[in-house]
């Protein structure tokens, strides 16, 4: 393993092992019916299975080999390093900038893991169904296939009535590719199923709950090998995060914090990468004349710039009342309430509105109201938020008559606001 780290920057080197590989695949004695005819395999059969384990150990090694020599395509330095480390973690999370192609090496990662190893089920996940089957059309079919035409070979044929169809199954909110040697690799409605990998294809946009109690728990069952045992020294249960860099405080920053801690504890296990849009811009994988209209842009706020380019966690204040985690279950409100919907039943319960206010103090500040439906119990409180909105203005006589206009609105009972701070004024 040592030649290959140290030489890594020299693209003219070549490994000793992948060259008696060469030599192996440019013997004349080729049979007309295949490449690789089983005669030649048992008689190599001892260097077929040390290349097979150099490949499986160094993915990227295997990608230059099946690369056509009439491709432009070339994997860099970084890049190497994210697609190792997904293939030896049992858990990795990478956090990076827009443009250093992480999710194209994950599904690279996955696919070739499938390809290796019989029997291996994997799944990518994503905000919702139809969109990881729209990722999975684009990502392998129209551009993996395209880069590397062989991996379109290592899909299991489908005939149905006489006729050959698309040697994969694709639905609405599914997708679903099956190898030659047992292997799958699927995407979309996975509930109940069994799988030894998961790529989390932007975890900040994915539902806590459903991570946990939906996806995790199909990675209960190891992979077995043919004869019925499990391979002590094959990662099992992998789960690969990939995403761009959200907020702290939610649940997809704790994920991070967790397997960076594990990385601490076993460093050969676990691994935390991330990176800002400097090294895709120093590869050219980025256009420096778009970063620079990004940062140019009054537009574009330095908060989402930290986040989408920087791969930096926006904070969560430390302390505060509520948690982003809290903020975000109440932002899910399936219909906006835009004026008194209290029927005559919640009125015989006495419900009524409040309205809450965060007031502006000056500059490009905005006053941010919500509207809350209070509901009576017997011994408490309970609430919900049918209405968040914004009064973008510093001018307190517009703000004043905004408050109005939403209490005779909402018919509102109680109207919040902070009367002994920045909020002083609205009292006159």
């Amino acid at each position: 393993m040592a030649p290959l780290l140290d030489n890594l920057f020299d693209e003219s080197y070549i490994d000793p092992e992948i060259e008696e590989y060469f030599d192996f695949l440019e013997v004349d004695e080729q049979d007309q019916t295949g490449f690789l005819n089983k005669a030649r395999v048992r008689q190599n059969f001892k260097k077929c299975g040390e290349m097979l384990d150099l490949f499986m150990q160094y993915p990227d090694r295997f990608v230059d080999l099946i690369t056509p020599k009439s491709s432009h395509f070339h994997l860099f330095f970084f890049q190497r390093i994210m697609l190792r480390t997904m293939t030896w973690g049992n858990a990795t999370y990478q956090t990076f900038a827009r443009g250093t192609s992480k999710s194209f090496l994950a599904d690279i990662s996955r696919y070739l893991k499938c390809m290796f190893v019989p029997r291996h089920n994997s799944t990518i996940t994503a905000g919702t169904n139809k969109q990881a089957a729209e990722i999975a059309k684009q990502k392998i079919v129209d551009d993996l296939w395209v880069k590397f035409p062989l991996f379109a070979n290592e899909m299991q044929k489908r005939k149905v009535a006489g006729k050959i169809l698309e040697a994969y199954k694709m639905g609405k909110d599914y997708v679903e590719f099956n190898f030659k040697n047992g292997s799958s690799l699927g995407l979309g409605n996975v509930r109940g199923l069994r799988r030894q990998s998961l790529i989390f294809e932007e975890v900040i946009e994915q539902d806590e709950i459903k991570v946990n109690e939906v996806y995790i728990p199909l990675l209960n069952e190891p992979r077995r090998k043919a004869d019925g045992l499990i391979n002590p020294n094959e990662p099992q249960s992998q789960q690969i995060y990939i995403t761009t860099a959200g907020y702290q405080g939610t649940f997809s920053y704790d994920k991070l914090i967790e397997i960076l801690c594990r990385a601490v504890l076993e460093p050969t296990k676990y691994f935390v990468l991330g990176g800002s849009y400097r090294i895709p811009l120093a590869c050219g994988l980025t256009s420096p004349k778009q970063i620079e209209d990004i940062v140019n842009s009054p537009s574009f706020s330095k908060s989402s710039f930290e986040r989408e380019y920087e791969s930096r966690w926006s904070d969560a204040p430390m302390g505060a009342a509520f948690s982003a985690n809290m903020v975000s279950s109440l932002r899910q409100v399936k219909v906006v309430e835009l004026k008194d919907k209290i029927t005559q039943t919640q009125k015989e319960n006495n419900c009524f509105y409040v309205i809450c206010a965060d007031m502006a103090k000056d500059g490009s500040a905005e006053t941010a109201v919500g509207v809350a439906k209070v509901i009576p119990k017997d011994h408490y409180f309970s609430y919900k938020f049918v209405n968040l909105l914004i009064i973008p203005s510093t001018d307190y006589m517009v703000i004043a008559n905004s408050f109005k206009k939403l209490v005779l609105t909402y018919n509102a009972k109680l109207l919040i606001y902070d009367a002994n701070g920045i909020g002083a004024a609205m009292r006159d």
